[in-house]
């Protein structure tokens, strides 16, 4: 019985265990299969292996007989290099052959050189022996000659004091001569920067300029109304009657005896107005002229000749533009404008004068600025009403002043292309067409005036970057060879306008 209770507990043991036993062989199944998969990968990882070995031999072979390849071109470029280098110093050699030659050539020149050059150093101590006793010999002679010349200069100081005194008669002679030369042609005009008819004829101790507006500052109110006369005798300037309008950039002229001024830029803009001044009454002043410009303008010239005003170029306010027209207008009622003729190109800031009875103008830009200058030279033909070219200016310039002097007519400062003021004098023959340079001005101008007075020229006033503006006058002598400084004026003037004072009855 005990047996059997025993035995009944091994089976039910062996039930209970059964299952463990079941799990623990599904386990080890479990785990063959997942062995077995692994062993499949492993063998597919060897097979990749093994490829991946295969191709790497077949490169490793590949590589091998690359290196084969390159070991052979390398003794090819090897032995290739060996025959250049062989070459190249035989070819070495052969130019050290060649360099020894002609070293030892030009050692043996060295050497004929160096006896030639002990001979010429030879010769060159007996020449400058042979110089040294003539000098002795010359300083002997200069003494012997300064002796001489301290009696000369005695002499000369005699001579110097005739010839000042037949000078003076000779001036006093031509001055007379101009007078009646001056009486005979009437209508032949000596120019400023507004031209000047000489009716009646300045006389000829006539030493007197009146200088008319301008500006006397920067700036666009900076414009003068202001009027003095300058006298280059004494130095001296007299305020004389202040225009009706401030006026820059304007043109004067003498008509009958009385100063014209017209145009020019008022402060505010340019304008058409014309005043006149009556020297020859007691009272003086200036009155508005009846007559007006063609057009509002600035920047123009004008002259008179034969009875008639005539105006060149500038800047036209009423169009806002410069202008090539040239105006024929009537000083005496109604007043008559008109247009004669049209130069080649506009132009302002220029010069016009009268010479062997044609208008010729000069330069000018045609712009209000220095970069638009020309040298640009027209004539106008009265007779012909016709505009033609003449030979051109040496440069371009604008802002000028001008005085005519015979056939010449002469520029004074001014600016170039590039805005330079100038100190230059050049004057043009009108015949020829040939410039020559006169002695430069002490100071650079640009916008200056100028007259002359027979053989004197003066030039007034300007501005340039380096004093600014100006009130200082100088003076040239024709044939002198320098300018001389003359005492200032009251006033800076930039853009004034200046002519001779006509000769009246009354002192002013």
């Amino acid at each position: 019985m005990a047996n059997i209770n025993q035995l009944d507990d091994i089976e039910e043991r062996i039930n209970v265990m059964m299952p463990q036993l079941d799990e623990i062989i599904a386990s080890q199944q479990d785990i063959s299969n997942e062995i077995i998969d692994r062993q499949e990968g492993i063998s597919e990882r060897q097979e990749q292996i093994n490829r991946r070995q295969d191709a790497i031999e077949q490169q490793l072979n590949k590589v091998t007989e690359d290196q084969d390849e390159i070991i052979r071109n390398q003794n090819v470029i090897k032995d290739h290099h060996i025959v250049i280098i062989e070459a190249q110093l035989d070819q070495t050699i052969q130019n050290q052959n060649h360099i020894r030659t002609n070293q030892d050539e030009m050692k043996a020149n060295q050497d004929e050189m160096k006896t030639s050059r002990n001979e010429e150093k030879e010769k060159m101590e007996r020449h400058f022996a042979g110089i040294k006793r003539k000098y002795d010999e010359i300083n002997y002679q200069v003494e012997e000659t300064k002796d001489n010349v301290d009696e000369m200069k005695q002499t000369q100081a005699e001579m110097k004091a005739d010839q000042m005194a037949f000078e003076v008669e000779v001036r006093n002679q031509f001055e007379r001569m101009t007078v009646m030369l001056n009486q005979l042609l009437q209508g032949r005009n000596l120019n400023n920067n507004g031209a000047e008819v000489l009716d009646p004829p300045v006389p000829v101790n006539n030493k007197d300029i009146i200088v008319l507006g301008g500006w006397y500052a920067p700036g666009r109110k900076s414009v003068s109304n202001t009027v003095e006369k300058f006298n280059i005798v004494e130095g001296k300037s007299t305020r004389l009657p202040k225009l009706n309008h401030p006026r820059a950039a304007s043109a004067s002229c003498v008509y009958n005896g009385d100063v014209i001024i017209t145009g020019g830029y008022d402060g505010q803009a340019g304008t058409d107005s014309i005043e006149i001044l009556k020297i020859n009454q007691d009272s003086l002043r200036w009155m508005i002229f009846d007559g007006k410009l063609p057009v509002k303008l600035s920047g123009h010239d004008v002259i008179v000749y034969q009875g008639k005003l005539y105006v060149m170029g500038g800047y036209n306010g009423s169009e806002k533009k410069t202008t090539d027209n040239i105006y024929e207008l009537s000083i005496i009622p109604p007043y008559t404008a008109k247009l004669l003729a049209r130069m080649p190109q506009p132009r302002r800031l220029h010069r016009a004068e009268i010479v062997n009875g044609k208008l010729f103008i000069l330069g000018g830009s045609t712009t209000n600025h220095s970069e638009g200058a020309i040298d640009s030279v027209v004539v106008y033909d009265f007779i012909k009403n016709e505009v033609e070219p003449c030979t051109p200016l040496p440069k371009s310039v604008c802002r000028m002043s001008s005085v005519t002097w015979g056939n010449m007519v002469i520029l004074i400062g001014g600016k170039d292309k590039n805005g330079q003021v100038l100190n230059e004098v050049t004057m043009y023959d009108t015949e020829s067409g040939q410039s020559q340079k006169l002695p430069p001005l002490i100071h650079k101008r640009s916008g200056s005036s100028a007259v002359i007075m027979h053989d004197v020229i003066v030039v007034l006033g300007g501005r340039n970057k380096e004093e600014g503006f100006l009130n200082s006058v100088e003076s040239f002598t024709m044939g002198d060879d320098h300018w001389r400084e003359l005492p200032g004026m009251k006033e800076k003037r930039y853009f004034a306008t200046a002519i001779l004072k006509p000769p009246c009855k009354y002192s002013i």
